[in-house]
């Protein structure tokens, strides 16, 4: 065990340690999140880290926006239904959640969400043709103004991916 030791610069406790929980450490994942973390701590609220958990793995499965009150507040509402009487949802709690969890701040790439179907499309057109038929090309145009956007969603979320974007609201007032 010394020369263990020695070859990772630690004591020969550390090396007794790892050696005896060595079952542990074997069946942990790689391409688990738990894998990546340098400490291996238990909450102290378990039943409200597997409520939780769920509730967000959810969110994330429907393509929901969260951000950390709406985590916070849902925490509050699980403790008390399950009756944990000494917890405080705070930013240090919430921090904790989001790394033993493995979600962090990312931003929304693209419109893909939005992006319409091959048939809508073509659908679409048809219709657009349609309608102009009846005018000449030199009477067709296209304005644009400016606007306040009021309803669009945040384009910085919390997620454990790459996170894919909705087309923004188009709901204004004209400026």
């Amino acid at each position: 065990m010394q020369k263990i030791a020695e070859l990772f610069g630690c004591g020969t406790s550390t090396i007794g340690d790892v050696i005896r929980e060595s079952g542990k450490w074997l069946a942990i994942n790689e391409d688990d999140h738990a894998a990546q973390l340098r400490k291996n701590r238990q909450p102290k609220w378990p039943a409200l880290e597997q409520a939780m958990t769920i509730w967000l793995e959810r969110l994330f499965l429907a393509n929901q926006d969260i951000d950390g009150s709406a985590i916070l507040n849902k925490a509050n509402q699980f403790a008390r239904n399950l009756n944990a009487v000494d917890f405080k949802g705070s930013e240090g709690w919430l921090s904790s959640l989001k790394e033993r969890v493995g979600i962090s701040q990312k931003t929304k790439h693209g419109e893909s969400l939005s992006a319409p179907s091959q048939e809508e499309i073509e659908c679409e057109r048809l219709e657009l043709h349609d309608l102009l038929k009846n005018w000449k090309p030199e009477d067709i145009f296209n304005c644009d103004e400016t606007a306040l956007y009021w309803d669009q969603e945040p384009i910085r979320v919390l997620a454990k991916n790459q996170v894919k974007g909705r087309k923004q609201s188009k709901n204004r007032v004209t400026v």
